[in-house]
């Protein structure tokens, strides 16, 4: 079990946090997502049309498991800071690190 795994289960344990502090985010909606980056490129990232090349930079293979993986962090990290606004404080303790 890795320490993203444990994380939650020992916030709720010591009581920092309660199951209702917890949330799972959706995926980061297009229209959301083509705000920062340009739409041809979101396409072809959706449709794993990069190029070699493009696949490189990233540092990871390209796979839909890795686009899904990625807009939903994304994602979470807006709830975040979203909760951190309406609640004065917030964490994301995201459970996937590595693309499988």
């Amino acid at each position: 079990m890795s320490k993203y795994e444990i994380l939650p289960q020992q916030l709720l344990y010591e009581g920092t946090i309660t199951s209702a502090n917890l949330f799972e985010p959706a995926p980061l909606r297009e229209e959301v997502i083509v705000r920062t980056h340009q739409a041809d490129y979101w396409q072809r990232l959706n449709n794993l049309e990069l190029t070699p090349k493009e696949i490189r930079r990233t540092g990871f293979p390209l796979t839909s498991e890795l686009v899904n993986r990625e807009i939903t962090i994304a994602k979470g990290t807006i709830d975040c800071a979203l909760f951190a606004k309406q609640f004065g404080v917030a964490m994301n303790i995201v459970e996937w690190t590595t693309p499988n």
